[in-house]
């Protein structure tokens, strides 16, 4: 997928994830544990939402990486 640069939906959209890494990240703060790695995942899917990758792949999020080098 990622090598191909097809990120049609087939099983996990990154809308999902987006909500999904933001309620992890918020868990780790809320138990005093470390937060960086969900925190990371957190702002890399936020800003694949939006760069207007929501409806495609999780893995479409690999776009938003390959932008900030």
């Amino acid at each position: 997928m990622i090598h191909s640069g097809d990120f049609a939906i087939t099983q996990s959209p990154l809308r999902i994830s987006i909500d999904a890494t933001r309620r992890i990240a918020q868990h780790a703060r809320d138990s005093g544990i470390h937060a960086a790695v969900p925190e990371l995942a957190e702002t890399l899917f936020r800003q694949a939402e939006e760069a207007g990758y929501a409806d495609e792949e999780a893995a479409a999020v690999v776009k938003v990486m390959r932008a900030n080098r």
